[in-house]
C-alpha cells in the first residue's frame, strides 16, 4: 500500500466521520470506539489493498468520535447561551471595522463568564469604534444566533476596555498601517492593507463589491498565497541548509499568522508550509496532496467547527484541492508547460471546486474568475513588495520623501482600475437561484467520481504536483485562486 494514498484516504474518511457526527446519536460512541480499535489492529495484519478499506473505516470512526466530542463540548460554548444576557469578557480577534449598517463589527475569543471559560467565538456589533485588535474587553447584551464561524452575536453592545496590551506582531501591523496611510491616498492605502494583512474592512465598498462579482476577494482576504510569497522571498535570501535560516523562516510564519489575526485559511497554509520546510530540511520530498491531507486532520482534530461553520476555511481547502486534483485536466501531457498555462489551469481547477458551495451559499458564480485571476495574480507579488516598501517609507522617512512610493501608487491604481473594469462586463457573474443542499452533494460526488476515474487510468499530473523544495514554495502552494467569497 502506498503511504501517500493511505494518508489521503485517511483524511477523507476523517472528514466523513466528522460529518456523520451531525446525524448519528451519541449513544453509539462506545461501539464506534471499539470498532475503531479493531480496525487499527487489523492494519498491522493486512498488507494488501484491502488495507485501504480498513484505513477508511478506522478513520471514519475516529472522525465520528471527535465530532461527537466536539458537539458535546458545545453544550458549554457560547452557542448554548443564546437568548441569555451575560457579562462577557474576551480578546478581540482580527481587525475590527465598520460594516454596511454603520456598526463597528469585531469578533471575541478566549471568552469568560464569571471567570469561567466558554468555548466558541462571539461576533459583536457596536455603535462605537474605539476597540482595537488584540485588546481585552468586557460587554453585556442579549446573545442571538450568528451565521458563519461565530457561535453567537450581540447587537448594539457597549464594550468596556479592560486591557490595552497588544501582541508585538499586531503592534507592527498597526505601525505599518500608519505608514501606508501616510504615503498613499485613502482608497489605495486601504486596498494595500487588504493585500498585505487581509484587512478587508479598509477596502472601499465599491471596490470590494467589484472583487466579489469577479471572484477576486481572496486577494484581500489573507491567504496561503500571501504566505508563500513571503516564505519564498525569505528562502531566496537564506542558505538552503542553514539552521538559523530554517528557524528564522518558521518563526516568520508564526509571526505572520499572529499579525494577521490567525484566520483559518492562513493557519492551514502555515501548517502546510511548515510541513514542507521540515520535510525539505530532512532532504525529502512531500506531495502537496499529502500535506493538505495532514493539515485537514490536524486542524479539524483541534477544532471540528472549521468543517462545520467556517466558510473561509472550506473555500480555502476546496480551492487548493481543485488546484491539486482538477487543474491537471487542463494541462497538456508535455514535459514543459508555460507559466500562464499553469496559472489558467490552476484557476479553472479552483473555480470548479468552489463553484457548488458558492452557488449554495451565495446563489451566484463568478464566471470570469479564471480570466480575472490570470490578469491580476501575476501582479500581486510585485504589489506586495511595493506595498511593504511604501509602509516602511511612511514609518521611517518624512512626508517630503513620499515621491518614493509613486510606483506603488501607480500599480495599486492600475489594479483597482482593472478590477472595476472586469466587474463591469455583463457576463462576469451568473445568478443561480434555489441551489439546494442535495444538488451540492450531487455536484461534489460527480467531481469525486471524475477524479477517481482519472486516477484509475493512471494519468499523472504534470507540473503542479512535482516534489516540493522550500525555495520553490510560491510555484506549488497557490491555493487561493478561487472565486472565494468570505464573510
Amino acid at each position: 500500500m502506498r503511504r501517500s494514498t493511505q494518508i489521503i484516504i485517511a483524511s477523507l474518511a476523517w472528514l466523513a466521520g466528522l460529518a456523520l457526527a451531525l446525524i448519528l446519536p451519541d449513544q453509539v460512541t462506545w461501539l464506534v470506539g471499539v470498532l475503531a480499535v479493531i480496525c487499527l489492529v487489523c492494519l498491522i495484519i493486512v498488507k494488501s489493498k484491502l488495507g485501504y478499506i480498513v484505513i477508511g473505516l478506522a478513520f471514519i470512526m475516529l472522525g465520528l468520535l471527535r465530532g461527537q466530542a466536539g458537539l458535546q463540548a458545545e453544550a458549554v460554548s457560547i452557542s448554548s447561551l443564546i437568548g441569555d444576557k451575560p457579562v462577557i469578557r474576551g480578546r478581540v480577534l482580527g481587525e475590527p471595522g465598520w460594516n454596511n449598517d454603520h456598526l463597528y463589527e469585531f469578533y471575541l475569543t478566549d471568552l469568560k463568564i464569571d471567570e469561567r471559560k466558554i468555548g466558541g467565538l462571539l461576533k459583536v456589533k457596536s455603535l462605537t469604534g474605539a476597540i482595537l485588535e488584540g485588546q481585552q474587553v468586557e460587554l453585556t447584551g442579549k446573545l442571538g444566533r450568528a451565521l458563519g464561524r461565530a457561535g453567537a452575536q450581540i447587537w448594539y453592545a457597549k464594550p468596556k476596555l479592560i486591557a490595552y496590551h497588544q501582541a508585538y506582531p499586531i503592534r507592527l501591523k498597526s505601525l505599518l498601517t500608519t505608514g501606508l496611510n501616510k504615503t498613499l491616498p485613502p482608497g489605495m492605502a486601504g486596498f494595500t492593507r487588504g493585500l498585505l494583512f487581509g484587512s478587508r474592512s479598509a477596502v472601499p465598498a465599491d471596490l470590494e463589491a467589484a472583487m466579489q462579482r469577479i471572484g477576486l476577494t481572496h486577494i484581500v482576504a489573507v491567504s496561503g498565497y500571501n504566505l508563500t510569497i513571503i516564505v519564498a522571498a525569505l528562502s531566496a535570501f537564506i542558505r538552503k541548509q542553514s539552521r538559523i535560516g530554517f528557524i528564522g523562516t518558521l518563526s516568520s510564519i508564526v509571526f505572520f499568522v499572529v499579525m494577521t489575526g490567525a484566520p483559518a485559511s492562513i493557519v492551514r497554509a502555515a501548517i502546510m508550509t511548515s510541513l514542507f520546510l521540515v520535510v525539505g530540511r530532512a532532504r525529502r520530498d512531500l506531495d502537496p496532496k499529502v500535506a493538505l491531507s495532514l493539515s485537514l486532520i490536524l486542524m479539524t482534530a483541534w477544532d471540528p467547527t472549521y468543517l462545520y461553520r467556517d466558510l473561509g476555511w472550506q473555500l480555502s481547502v476546496l480551492a487548493l484541492a481543485g488546484v491539486l486534483w482538477l487543474s491537471p485536466f487542463f494541462l497538456p501531457r508535455a514535459p514543459v508547460v508555460s507559466t500562464m498555462r499553469q496559472l489558467l489551469a490552476a484557476s479553472l481547477g479552483a473555480t470548479i471546486a468552489t463553484a457548488p458551495i458558492l452557488a449554495y451559499t451565495f446563489g451566484s458564480l463568478a464566471v470570469i474568475a479564471p480570466l480575472a485571476n490570470l490578469f491580476v495574480l501575476p501582479l500581486i507579488p510585485l504589489a506586495m513588495l511595493l506595498g511593504y516598501l511604501a509602509a516602511l517609507i511612511g514609518v521611517l522617512l518624512p512626508t517630503d520623501f513620499s515621491w518614493f512610493v509613486l510606483p506603488a501608487n501607480w500599480l495599486m491604481q492600475f489594479l483597482t482600475w482593472l478590477i472595476r473594469s472586469l466587474s463591469q462586463i455583463s457576463w462576469s457573474s451568473l445568478k443561480i437561484a434555489n441551489f439546494e443542499f442535495s444538488e451540492l452533494v450531487i455536484s461534489y460526488s460527480l467531481i469525486g467520481i471524475i477524479i477517481w476515474l482519472r486516477s484509475i487510468h493512471r494519468i499523472r499530473p504534470q507540473t503542479l504536483t512535482r516534489p516540493l523544495k522550500p525555495v520553490k514554495l510560491a510555484k506549488q502552494l497557490t491555493p487561493e485562486l478561487s472565486s472565494a467569497k468570505t464573510k
